[in-house]
């Protein structure tokens, strides 16, 4: 505590002061620079998975056994497409049998409906009594029942035999297909029978820190419309660059506790196929800052959680002001917020050797 309160008094006090008398065989002019303005672009890059932007796990419907395999691993399909067949003589009988159940509640119904019918026709002629009617007119109705339940069941069963032709619900490319004919499938299992990626666009998923995050919000005047932000690259594993650009379209409204970051997508073209679901890159963000000032970081001195530099006087001495900076920086310059003027001169190099009111110039 005695360090950070004196730092202040000693900086004020040589400040106040003349230039320090430095002997004339010892005096070295430092390198100095004047204030200007400039614009900056600073690339961010962050680590990223693909995906398709459809991804789909394909799982059998019914329990049967694996009869064909219509495709291969990495093969391109169209929706509907038909990519395996399962045994389908159990499901077939299936349906036999509800159709023959629903024919006979067809017929049962027929029956009751005459059966009604007549006794309403003796009931009108005083023939028989009302509870032979509305016991008739009961039997008619449950019959009627009897048929809708035996059509569900018929439809229920020639769609389980439907299930045994497993088509594509999406188009896009095959990954690995992982039955071989006569296993046994289930809806069950714990891998997919196979996955679909629709590679016609590439969702890349990353994630930014807060500092990025607050940096993208100063930069574009907050985030209501992610059309603002730059487009980004993406560097491949080999280090080359990916031929389109994308765009960022998703961030998340909340940072991660216990990463302290923001959850991210970007969307890239993909009308080759070059990217696959499941590869990994980096996403490059490169910010434009204009109108900033540089500084190099030679010409920084950190003190603590402070940061300063040297003015260089009329008379060539030098001040010590303190600066405040961007959070982001280029690796060799800092973004200087507050603290400096177009105009001013400061050191450039060997900060750290300078002391407050020395001749610098």
């Amino acid at each position: 505590m005695k360090f950070k309160l004196l730092i202040p008094v000693v900086l004020l006090a040589l400040s106040a002061t003349s230039c320090v008398e430095v002997p004339e065989a010892e005096f070295t002019p430092y390198e100095t620079m004047i204030i200007s303005k400039t614009n900056q672009e600073l690339p961010t890059a962050v680590a990223s998975n693909l995906k398709g932007v459809n991804t789909v796990s394909v799982y059998p419907k019914i329990d049967a056994q694996l009869k064909e395999t219509l495709v291969h691993n990495g093969q391109r399909v169209k929706k509907g497409q038909v990519m395996f067949k399962l045994d389908d003589r159990t499901q077939y009988l299936a349906l036999q049998s509800a159709t023959a159940a629903r024919l006979n509640a067809e017929a049962n119904l027929s029956t009751a409906k005459l059966n009604y019918e007549s006794n309403k026709e003796l009931f009108q002629k005083n023939i028989v009594s009302s509870y032979v009617l509305e016991a008739a007119y009961n039997n008619y109705k449950s019959a009627k029942a009897a048929v809708e339940v035996a059509k569900a069941e018929e439809n229920v069963a020639r769609t389980n035999l439907s299930y045994c032709d497993i088509t594509a619900p999406v188009d896009g490319v095959l990954g690995e297909i992982v039955p071989s004919p006569g296993d046994l499938v289930s809806s069950t299992m714990f891998k997919p029978m196979t996955v679909i990626s629709d590679n016609s666009e590439i969702i890349a998923n990353f994630s930014l820190t807060e500092n990025d995050y607050l940096a993208i919000q100063n930069e574009y005047g907050g985030l209501s419309d992610l059309n603002m932000l730059p487009p980004v690259d993406l560097k491949l594993k080999d280090g080359s660059i990916y031929e389109h650009k994308g765009r960022i379209t998703s961030m998340a409204g909340i940072v991660d506790k216990q990463t302290g970051s923001i959850v991210c997508e970007a969307r890239f073209p993909n009308p080759n196929g070059k990217l696959l679901s499941g590869q990994n890159g980096t996403i490059v963000i490169t910010f434009t800052y204009e109108d900033v000032i540089l500084v190099p970081m030679t010409s920084v001195v950190q003190l603590q959680d402070k940061k300063l530099v040297y003015k260089v006087g009329a008379d060539g001495c030098a001040t010590a002001t303190l600066i405040t900076v961007a959070p982001e920086n280029t690796g060799k310059d800092y973004i200087v917020t507050d603290g400096l003027t177009v105009g001013d001169e400061i050191v450039a190099s060997g900060a750290l050797t300078v002391q407050d009111g020395m001749k610098v110039k």
